[in-house]
């Protein structure tokens, strides 16, 4: 249609107008989340004077949370586990239901003793010890089979949480009944956007969409929309839907890819995976599996990605090539893409 904007249903949180046209109105508060605000301008003498109306929408902010169950999965490290859990602490609300599942992948340093502390101070910390080295994937799926809650929130141990972080995440699947998972905005520790959602393109590789800008309060990055999968380092699911799916692909064993993989079967679900911009967490990437492709865990990224195209073949042909890094049309027009291309939705 002609008024449309390419956004999806209330994930801009205030939308303004200069037309009074009925139908550009309704798609304005179609897309608004908190306000509209509408402004006609008047020539008086040699001066413009505007009017403006604002057309505010529902106050959200008391919405109870659904109960949560955030699975942090970690190997010695135990200043970067510690620090997570203390941003934790420090930035969960009032309301927060749940509890905090720590699984400890047969640590050999401090970890087991001071977890076993914080599980005494914090009684929502639960500790799993596993009795030899599983590796990361199969330490978060103990971890989700231990949980309770009706969402299953995944964080990597090497990550920090800045304020308000969590309601908007969580409340993506009260506002979008076809939501089946949910991620947000990742940043470097010196500032830098490390991800604003994920892009797979057609030979199975990947993409952090935005990845070392330095604005990363962009407009391109700030506004809810379906991506194609969210990183591990935060991601948050139906623990109903995740158990009816089978949890991550053991197939990816020790890691990487699980998570884009795990995407894909919501997608293939007729559910959606949206990025949240108002969830802003630090991500410390590379601290457990280092970045050298050639060797350890870091290796399996390569190894795991033929996997994935294997698996995946027939659905990575409707996915976009890659495209080149300097073109940022091509890259745009990535992040306003709101339909899956061949997959029913509910």
């Amino acid at each position: 249609a002609e008024n449309a904007l390419p956004y999806i249903d209330r994930s801009v949180d205030v939308v303004t107008v200069s037309s009074s046209d009925p139908a550009v109105l309704t798609e304005a508060h179609r897309v608004a989340r908190h306000a509209v605000v509408r402004f006609a301008g008047n020539q008086c003498g040699a001066e413009n004077v505007y009017k403006l109306a604002v057309d505010w929408k529902s106050d959200e902010t008391a919405a109870e949370l659904p109960t949560t169950s955030i699975v942090i999965p970690c190997y010695n490290q135990i200043a970067y586990t510690e620090a997570c859990l203390s941003s934790l602490q420090e930035t969960l609300p009032r309301n927060f239901r749940g509890e905090i599942i720590v699984v400890d992948d047969a640590s050999t340093d401090e970890t087991p003793a001071r977890l076993k502390q914080w599980s005494r101070i914090d009684k929502r910390v639960k500790v799993i010890r596993n009795r030899k080295n599983s590796g990361f994937l199969l330490s978060i799926r103990r971890g989700a089979r231990a949980a309770t809650g009706e969402i299953l929130l995944f964080l990597n141990n090497d990550t920090v949480m800045l304020p308000g972080w969590l309601p908007p995440l969580l409340l993506i699947f009260r506002d979008f009944p076809d939501a089946g998972a949910a991620g947000g905005k990742l940043i470097f520790a010196d500032g830098t956007l490390q991800e604003a959602g994920g892009v797979v393109f057609r030979d199975g590789s990947a993409a952090n969409f935005g990845r070392g800008d330095y604005e990363i309060n962009a407009l391109l990055y700030s506004f809810v929309r379906e991506v194609d999968y969210c990183s591990g380092a935060l991601l948050a699911t139906r623990r109903a839907l995740f158990k009816e799916l089978g949890g991550f692909d053991t197939r990816y064993q020790p890691a990487y890819y699980e998570d884009t993989d795990y995407c894909f079967k919501v997608r293939e679900k007729g559910y959606r995976v949206y990025y949240q911009p108002e969830s802003v967490i630090i991500h410390l990437e590379g601290i457990s599996s280092g970045t050298d492709f050639s060797r350890g865990v870091k290796q399996y990224q390569v190894v795991n990605q033929e996997k994935f195209l294997e698996k995946w073949s027939d659905t990575l042909k409707r996915q976009p090539a890659r495209p080149d890094y300097s073109d940022l049309a091509a890259w745009r027009a990535l992040a306003i893409h709101s339909e899956i291309e061949g997959v029913e939705k509910p």
